[in-house]
Parts: C-alpha cells; sequence; structure tokens
C-alpha cells in the first residue's frame, strides 16, 4: 500500500468505452426495458408522469439511483423470465442460473466484464434502433 492508502497491486483493465458501457447497458437494461415494462403494467398510463418536468425529474433521480443499486435484481428477474421462455425452467432457475452466469463472467476479471457489457449494448441499441423505425 501507498501512503495515502490506495493498493498498488491494483490494475486498471476498464477503459473508457468499458466504464461507458457499464453504466449505459444498466440504465437502458433495467431502466428502460425492465422498470418501464413494470411500472406500465402496474400502473398503466399514469407511469407517464414520473419523466415529466423538474420535480418528477427529481424524484425520479432518486428513483434511480434507488434502482440502479438493485438493478441486478432486475437483471435476475428478466433472465429468469427469458430463459423461461426460450427453455423448460422456472423463472427462479433461469434467474439462478444467470446470476451464476455473470458472477462467472466477473470473476474472470473485469476486462472481460467491459467487454461483454459493450456487445450487450451494442446489441441493446440496435434493439432500440429496430423498435424507432
Amino acid at each position: 500500500m501507498t501512503n495515502r492508502g490506495i493498493r498498488e497491486d491494483l490494475r486498471r483493465e476498464l477503459g473508457f468505452w468499458d466504464a461507458l458501457t457499464i453504466g449505459a447497458g444498466t440504465m437502458i437494461g433495467a431502466g428502460i426495458f425492465l422498470l418501464a415494462g413494470v411500472a406500465l403494467e402496474e400502473t398503466g398510463p399514469a407511469a407517464v408522469l414520473s419523466y415529466l418536468g423538474p420535480a418528477m425529474g427529481a424524484i425520479s433521480g432518486v428513483g434511480i439511483w434507488l434502482s440502479l443499486t438493485v438493478a441486478i435484481a432486475f437483471y435476475l428477474f428478466g433472465m429468469g423470465e427469458y430463459f423461461s421462455r426460450f427453455i423448460p425452467v422456472t423463472p427462479f432457475w433461469g434467474a439462478l442460473g444467470g446470476g451464476l452466469l455473470l458472477t462467472a463472467l466477473n470473476v474472470v476479471g473485469a476486462r472481460e466484464s467491459g467487454r461483454t457489457q459493450l456487445v450487450v449494448v451494442l446489441v441493446l441499441l440496435l434493439i432500440l434502433g429496430g423498435f424507432s423505425m
């Protein structure tokens, strides 16, 4: 350790695009695909109010911060649902498998996680582009 308390054995493995896509992927995946769908299902058209005005923006900003702290739960919920549609497992087992897959990816290394996230975000942007055409 250095005199400032920073560990010298930690390597910087994430580049700009890796870090950017990790944040963007979380916002797109949890905020657009999963959270918005759940909000619309629960509240109907009133969900659009959470995206209007500065006061609502401040409230939703705090909500987004909070939702990012539990974004992995949204991902696992979504993975479980998607897996259960394509393979004969319950959503719980799909979520557990997705959690193990993400854990293994993070154990392998930050660089590999960042590269995987880059691919995921590019696919998400292609999907969004396809919907917007």
